[in-house]
């Protein structure tokens, strides 16, 4: 049976009412747990448009869980790598954004913002100081061997990946924070350039968009 644009729009409508209506009712805290809310939403909105383009749209492949693969096995033998994250602690800990000489774009959580405290909250693992002592060790190792790295102030909600963006061959990933979740687990959605320009271009446009609204890290 073919899942029309109809079907998917009111399923996710219905859940958004459903899930904003349930925290208004469960807690007295909805206005301080608006984050997680958000991200379940933004999760809602993912398995709607997952649905909807498994049954009709090429060049889009759902991730169920954060790739075990290494960063360098992922994009192989790439030029250039644009990157959002909360934190980075896993590239940090992987060193595998200073060890190629590809061109690399990294946005990173400003490390004095309260987005944080809410990531620490829903995130499924470090504590906001944990994450910001990484931002701060990740952004001197990036800018050591000539990376670009920039801060955001606010959440960026959920990390993005771009590979060789102005190739023919681009692709991009997107890693949705699920609340409450571990961060292994983190499902995703993968778009190719070639087979799906319009989904493509829209994660391209976002990152440069995050990119221009970011600022430089404090020396």
């Amino acid at each position: 049976m073919r899942i029309t644009k109809g079907q998917i729009v009111a399923t996710a409508l219905a859940a958004i009412g459903a899930i904003a209506g349930l925290g208004r009712f469960v807690t007295e805290e909805y206005p301080t747990l608006f984050f997680p809310f958000i991200g379940l939403l933004a999760l809602v909105l993912l398995v709607s448009g997952v649905l909807y383009a498994k049954a009709n749209m090429p060049g889009l492949k759902a991730l169920p869980r954060r790739p075990t693969e290494t960063l360098e096995d992922e994009v192989g033998d790439a030029k250039e790598i644009w990157m959002s994250m909360h934190s980075g602690s896993v590239k940090l800990a992987h060193g595998d954004l200073t060890t190629s000489s590809r061109k690399v774009r990294v946005v990173l959580t400003h490390p004095d913002d309260q987005a944080l405290k809410s990531i620490e909250k829903v995130g499924g693992g470090a504590t906001a100081v944990k994450m910001a002592i990484d931002i701060r060790e990740l952004t001197t190792e990036l800018k050591r061997v000539g990376k670009q790295v920039r801060w955001f102030k606010g959440p960026i909600g959920n990390s993005l990946l771009i590979v060789d963006p102005e190739s023919e061959s681009a692709w991009a990933r997107i890693e949705v924070l699920v609340p409450f979740g571990p961060a292994a687990e983190r499902p995703g959605l993968r778009a190719s350039k070639e087979k799906s320009p319009e989904v493509y271009g829209r994660f391209k446009s976002a990152f440069n968009a995050l990119w221009e609204a970011s600022v430089e890290p404090e020396d």
